[in-house]
């Protein structure tokens, strides 16, 4: 999935949800300094993203 895409998503939880970027960080084993400076812009290794991804699919799915 595409960085930008991950960033919205990202941004939808916290915004209407209720989600912090520090739970998010968690679930994927890295700090909430990290999620919130990707979200803001910052690199992250493929790795990680890919983290972030599939717990973001797992976890719009359960909320739906």
């Amino acid at each position: 999935m595409r960085k930008d895409v991950i960033i919205k998503r990202i941004k939808y939880l916290k915004i209407y949800k209720g989600i912090t970027y520090s739970f998010i960080a968690k679930q994927v084993g890295m700090s909430a300094t990290d999620m919130s400076h990707f979200v803001n812009g910052r690199y992250l290794s493929k790795n990680k993203i890919n983290k972030i991804d599939e717990f973001l699919e797992g976890f719009l799915n359960e909320i739906r």
